[in-house]
């Protein structure tokens, strides 16, 4: 994999001849168009490790079975295909990309309210786990948002594992044991296969009791626990849940000289505290424009649309995308690679994003070089849940 970064009056199809990748394929996943490309943009190039020139005769099944690569790969690493499936002589298909597989992982996308189903679905291919942020909870009153049961109901169509976001605002402690049986039977009834809870800090009690009785619930379910939680904290009561979503200070938020001087070091603390073998580090890529947060897809769009000049800081860490009046501050995707790496390193479990801010050109980086989960004890638990279901 390369990131490359745009020359003047450079188009995607410069960069795909440069490194002898397909260019529809460079397109879809960095979202651009076949136009002059903004000098000093980031593109994400995966390399052919494995190219075939078609040959009179060939079919898409008989390169399949030749190369053992399955149909549908093929035509996932060459879009041109997509809706017509023709092939002709001469034909370049890609087999094989280039990829880091530096880590046993898996990727856990949130979805809010005001997510189109257009957008969910460039995300769909990348996914393992869909995070549904759909109920709030006042106490044993749960608010289920009206929104989520479709979302809900397209992730598990998609083969997706789908967990219910229940974000907790208040929870009095006699209250505790109604607030239990409620989100144990709003997920059950909408078809999830667990809970990712927030908010826990809100409860009143000790969190081991209420981690410890939920979990017990949610296993007479057949449900599983997913908790949230922030570097420095205490997190004695993660213990009792299947899995962690980790998150940590944002280097826009916190400035670190270097990245082995100040996010390896938070990282590396981050996993001390934790069973990293069983937690998501979240990957959230926001962009600072004019001082406020926003997706980093948004910032560029905003910049771009106004003759967009970008430069990048001493480090490589950071992009500063200037255009007219609005000015945006984004973290390179070399910060990103480099913080994939050390997930794999240190042996995370997996990722997780918000859909409505991570580009899909960089869940496409964090799943190509983190690799799919193919024996884990948690993820074979809820195989077993989905064909129950």
């Amino acid at each position: 994999m390369r990131i490359h970064r745009a020359k003047a009056n450079e188009n995607i199809y410069d960069v795909a001849r440069e490194y002898g990748a397909p260019p529809s394929y460079l397109r879809e996943i960095n979202r651009v168009g076949s136009g002059e490309l903004c000098e000093g943009r980031e593109i994400i190039v995966p390399l052919p490790t494995r190219t075939y020139n078609v040959r009179r005769g060939d079919t898409l099944g008989s390169i399949s079975k030749r190369f053992d690569v399955p149909e549908g790969k093929i035509i996932a690493l060459n879009p041109e295909l997509r809706g017509q499936r023709e092939i002709y002589p001469g034909q370049l298909l890609v087999l094989r990309l280039d990829c880091v597989q530096s880590a046993v992982a898996v990727t856990n996308g949130y979805c809010y309210g005001g997510c189109s189903r257009s957008r969910l679905s460039e995300y769909m291919p990348y996914l393992n786990f869909l995070t549904v942020a759909g109920a709030v909870a006042r106490g044993a009153d749960i608010r289920s948002l009206p929104w989520e049961r479709g979302v809900a109901e397209y992730g598990r169509a998609e083969g997706k594992y789908t967990l219910l976001r229940i974000y907790i605002e208040s929870l009095p402690e006699c209250e505790r044991y109604d607030f239990i049986r409620g989100a144990v039977m709003l997920a059950g009834s909408h078809g999830y296969c667990g809970i990712t809870l927030g908010g826990e800090k809100n409860a009143e009690g000790n969190l081991s009791e209420l981690m410890l009785e939920l979990q017990k619930q949610l296993l007479a379910a057949g449900l599983c626990l997913v908790c949230e939680g922030s570097v420095g904290e205490e997190s004695g009561y993660m213990e009792y849940a299947d899995m962690g979503v980790l998150r940590y200070d944002k280097l826009w938020r916190e400035p670190i000289p270097s990245f082995d001087d100040g996010e390896r070091r938070k990282i590396t603390e981050h996993a001390d505290r934790w069973d990293i073998s069983s937690a998501f580090l979240d990957m959230s890529a926001f962009a600072r424009c004019d001082g406020r947060y926003i997706s980093r897809e948004d910032a560029l769009r905003i910049t771009e649309k106004r003759g967009a000049k970008i430069t990048h800081c001493d480090e490589g860490k950071y992009i500063t995308v200037e255009g007219g009046r609005e000015r945006a501050v984004l973290e390179s995707l070399e910060n990103t690679k480099d913080r994939l790496e050390l997930m794999g390193e240190l042996g995370f479990f997996g990722v997780s994003f918000d859909i409505m801010r991570v580009p899909p050109a960089e869940v496409y980086m964090q799943r190509t070089m983190l690799s799919d989960v193919t024996n884990g004890g948690f993820v074979s638990q809820l195989n077993c849940l989905g064909e129950q279901k």
